[in-house]
């Protein structure tokens, strides 16, 4: 999918994507807290049993037309 965002100001971001697979409005979780639905952030952190740090996921805006990759898993 594509999505393109006007009037953002330059700086850094981070980009979360969700799968709402069952369709209820929600980011679903299982009882240990973890991801029940596909989702992915921007940069595709490798990491283990705890969510991705802003620093992880974050990317530089400079103004110019960005393309950021998010791995959905």
């Amino acid at each position: 999918m594509r999505f393109e965002f006007d009037a953002v100001v330059p700086g850094d971001y981070a980009v979360q994507v969700i799968q709402d697979a069952n369709d209820n409005g929600r980011f679903d979780k299982d009882v240990y807290g973890a991801p029940a639905e596909p989702n992915g952030v921007s940069q595709n952190p490798k990491v283990a049993m705890r969510p991705p740090t802003f620093s992880e996921a974050k990317f530089h805006f400079d103004g110019s037309p960005i393309v950021v990759d998010v791995h959905i898993k």
